[in-house]
């Protein structure tokens, strides 16, 4: 789906900005026509090579199925800040990739780059943080590296706290 930018505002496509300046622009230049969100299009299609984006719903019953989790877990690493999850019209929605490994439910090196991003970003900007490409991966995303690459994944994940706090 092509998406519009509203009065040419924005980054460039697929450019990671800050936090403040990124609430800002997304104010600005997250609608377009037709009342699709261009923001959550924009996340499902940078998640989906990694295996896409479910509802918490749908996550509890496939935790549950192979797991033996019930929802409440769920809801604890939830609000803990140990997964990435977002809202978005009145769902809770949550990237597949950090549920990959078989042993790590939620996968640890997803929970310490949350906890480095948390501070400072809000769970909208941190899911868009993980989609987005990132100067400090060589313009990889860190979706994309954290798997093969923890360590690089945290560190970006410092610096850009760094800018945004000073």
């Amino acid at each position: 789906m092509p998406s519009t930018q509203i009065s040419g505002y924005g980054p460039a496509p697929g450019r990671y900005v800050p936090a403040p300046l990124a609430a800002a622009l997304s104010r600005a230049s997250s609608v377009v026509p037709n009342g699709c969100d261009h923001s959550f299009v924009a996340l499902l299609d940078a998640y989906r090579p990694s295996g896409g984006l479910a509802r918490v719903d749908e996550v509890n019953h496939q935790l549950e199925r192979r797991r033996g989790h019930d929802a409440a877990t769920l809801e604890r690493w939830i609000r803990q800040g140990a997964v990435i999850s977002f809202d978005w019209q009145s769902q809770t929605w949550l990237p597949w990739f950090q549920f990959a490994a078989a042993d790590e439910l939620p996968a640890a090196s997803v929970a310490t780059v949350l906890a480095a991003l948390h501070p400072v970003f809000d769970a909208w900007e941190t899911a868009q943080w993980f989609a987005r490409p990132n100067a400090a991966l060589d313009d990889r995303a860190p979706v994309d590296v954290i798997v093969a690459d923890p360590a690089a994944a945290e560190r970006a994940a410092r610096i850009d706290r760094f800018v945004v706090t000073g």
